[in-house]
């Protein structure tokens, strides 16, 4: 099931709910409607699954209907409130679905300024500033960046919000927002002077200037398991690779733009006598430094180690988006989307600890706007997005013979050895044979979603180019099913069963599989929680195995569950995974099993 929302349809009213559906891939063809008896809108908000399977959703779009600046609520979703038989919903002025009961959306707090375009990640394992005032529970919820204000805003928008705020799991008193961390030396927003409210020291590696202490709107936040030689090996930082402002268009020529950050807090084994921010290593791609605007940045643990370079933990693969080649202070800008690939591996090393590393092979079609989503193969699945834009970042038409405003087709991205630039390499995909003239029907800009599915095929759902909707406005209506490639070898594994559904870190269980061909991995991958092409729940981890036995026709692999530093506590999908032994083995995955890793 996949969980969608967009803004109250027009009814004439001054609304400002939310429509929320339950999409079925089994039955793509019926939408669910749930009710969102919500107080703001979430349009333009943040989400993460938390450490028990709940969706925590924080800021959103002011409307119309809302009162003077960004929304402050925070709302949690939790699926398993959600009732049957369906029954009906009808609205003046909106479609008429079939309605899930139950009350699966609760309101939660309010942040303490109201946030559009932040980013909310659940966080690690591990009580953060022990023993202090300022002590947070194990498996909270962060919430970074963002703006106060939209770009319509009079006179102008606001500075995105330089403090942080944590949010405890269900079932912890005080449950609301009431921890802050703010800057040293201030900012451009008051923090809340009750509770007392964290500081946090701003820093530089070699070379850097201090941070201006400021996320910019929907920061691509990826939590890591330590920094290795690059920052004294601290542990679980959240890292933001190429942060670039929406809000700002301008700093896009600025020294700051594209930098890299860390941010990180007081975990046990840190040592850190207050949290810091980081202003760390940038790329070396001349005037691009990674300045991928609407790029994207996914997360790899992979047991494929690449010594002295990588233990192969840790790997962030920054691909797609827009950079401003125009420096020169003035009003024009001459926006270029990127095909480069960068690869940034804390772990290598220690001679170019923390380097970025750009990859020997690029996408073969620039892409902005686009969704990257990783594959129980490990292959990175890129969709979506425009091939030429102008100086607006809208797409435009190409030449004849030139590629044209929107990229109809996905591409199957490999990113190869871990910490170096070699071994990637990209397969484009051909169009669409089951779609109208040989091609995929809808372009897919701004707003559209990818989410990979248990069963291994991706739903790209929405992206209307809002900026011409006479001619683009209908695709953000529509969504589509991916297949990959691994669904046509003719082989594929299939769990028979699980000797647990809830694993504790670091403990061992036995997978039961019946498959043909060579067992190759075990791969665990977070359910999606992604909008605006920005996904930090988004993360895979492959398991170490061995196999146990066989009987009649079913094999028996005792797995390793991962270490805590790996990723948060949560669902996860279970994938197995076969290869052949083609010269070029092929690998396709079994359907997951979701467990629960606590």
């Amino acid at each position: 099931m996949v969980l969608i929302w967009r803004r109250e349809c027009d009814n004439g009213s001054p609304i400002f709910n939310t429509q929320a559906w339950i999409l079925d891939p089994v039955h793509p063809e019926l939408l669910l409607r749930v009710n969102a008896p919500l107080l703001s809108s979430i349009f333009c908000a943040s989400a993460s699954w938390d450490s028990n399977g709940a969706l925590v959703v924080a800021g959103g779009a002011r409307t119309s209907g809302s009162p003077p600046g960004e929304p402050k609520e925070t709302y949690r979703f939790l699926p398993g409130a959600l009732g049957y038989p369906p029954t009906s919903f009808t609205a003046p002025g909106c479609p008429t679905y079939p309605l899930v009961p139950g009350t699966a959306w609760t309101y939660v707090d309010d942040t303490s300024i109201g946030r559009w375009y932040p980013s909310v990640i659940t966080l690690m394992k591990g009580v953060i500033a022990q023993g202090t005032q300022f002590e947070r529970p194990s498996s909270s919820t962060l919430l970074i960046g963002g703006s106060d204000c939209e770009a319509s805003c009079l006179p102008g928008p606001t500075p995105p919000i330089e403090f942080w705020q944590t949010l405890p799991p269900r079932g912890y008193v005080p449950p609301g927002w009431s921890h802050t961390l703010y800057p040293d030396g201030g900012g451009s927003h008051t923090p809340p002077s009750s509770p007392t409210p964290e500081q946090y020291v701003r820093r530089a590696v070699a070379g850097q200037s201090l941070p201006n202490p400021r996320l910019d709107t929907y920061p691509r936040a990826l939590q890591l398991s330590d920094m290795g030689p690059f920052l004294e090996r601290k542990i679980r930082n959240v890292f933001v690779p190429g942060d670039t402002n929406t809000v700002y268009p301008d700093d896009h020529r600025k020294p700051e733009a594209g930098a890299t950050w860390v941010m990180r807090l007081r975990y046990p084994g840190a040592n850190l006598p207050a949290a810091e921010l980081w202003r760390g290593p940038e790329s070396t791609q001349g005037v691009a430094r990674n300045r991928r605007h609407y790029g994207n940045a996914v997360l790899l643990h992979t047991l494929e180690a690449n010594f002295p370079d990588s233990d192969g933990y840790n790997r962030v693969i920054a691909l797609n988006g827009a950079h401003n080649t125009n420096l020169a202070v003035g009003p024009a800008f001459n926006w270029l989307i990127t095909e480069t690939v960068e690869e940034f591996d804390p772990n290598n090393n220690p001679a170019e600890a923390g380097a970025w590393v750009t990859k020997s092979v690029d996408l073969q079609t620039p892409r902005l706007y686009g969704n990257s989503v990783v594959l129980p193969t490990r292959d990175i699945l890129v969709i979506g997005g425009a091939a030429r834009i102008n100086s607006a970042l809208h797409a435009v038409t190409g030449p004849p013979g030139q590629p044209g405003e929107f990229e109809h087709r996905p591409e199957l991205y490999s990113p190869g050895l871990a910490g170096a630039s070699g071994g990637a390499s990209s397969t484009m995909m051909e169009r669409s044979p089951n779609a109208p003239g040989n091609i995929h029907p809808y372009s897919r800009l701004y707003h559209n979603v990818a989410v990979l599915l248990p069963d291994g095929r991706i739903v790209h759902i929405g992206g209307a180019d809002e900026d011409d909707p006479g001619d683009y406005s209908f695709g953000g209506y529509t969504g589509e099913i991916f297949s990959p490639p691994y669904l046509g070898y003719g082989f594929r594994p299939t769990i028979a069963d699980i000797s647990a559904t809830e694993i504790v870190f670091g403990a061992s269980f036995d997978v039961f599989v019946q498959h043909t061909q060579t067992m190759d991995r075990f791969v665990l991958l977070r359910p999606a929680a992604v909008t605006h092409q920005v996904d930090a729940d988004q993360r895979y981890i492959e398991l170490v195995f061995q196999y146990i036995g066989v009987q009649e026709g079913v094999k028996q692999y005792r797995l390793s569950a991962p270490a805590e530093d790996l990723g948060p506590a949560g669902y996860y999908m279970l994938f197995a995974v076969e290869r052949d032994a083609e010269p070029v083995p092929r690998r396709a995955p079994s359907v997951a099993q979701f467990i629960l890793l606590k």
